[in-house]
């Protein structure tokens, strides 16, 4: 099969989330609930590096916010 799946799990609150490899398309598909994101991996890589920066920001904004 030329799609490996990259991370699949399901949080407390039911919230699911998976990341493919299409080898054949060479994509990477992102499915959070229902929504699906097919990105070209250089995109992915991008796409991936600012959510972890945004990540870092939200946790540094004061309680409340």
């Amino acid at each position: 099969m030329s799609i490996t799946k990259l991370v699949e799990f399901e949080d407390e609150s039911g919230d699911y989330t998976a990341v493919w490899h299409d080898e054949v398309e060479d994509v990477i598909i992102v499915q959070y609930n229902f929504v699906h994101l097919t990105l070209a991996p250089t995109e992915f890589t991008a796409f991936s590096q600012s959510l972890s920066q945004a990540v870092e920001s939200f946790k540094e904004l004061p309680e409340g916010d």
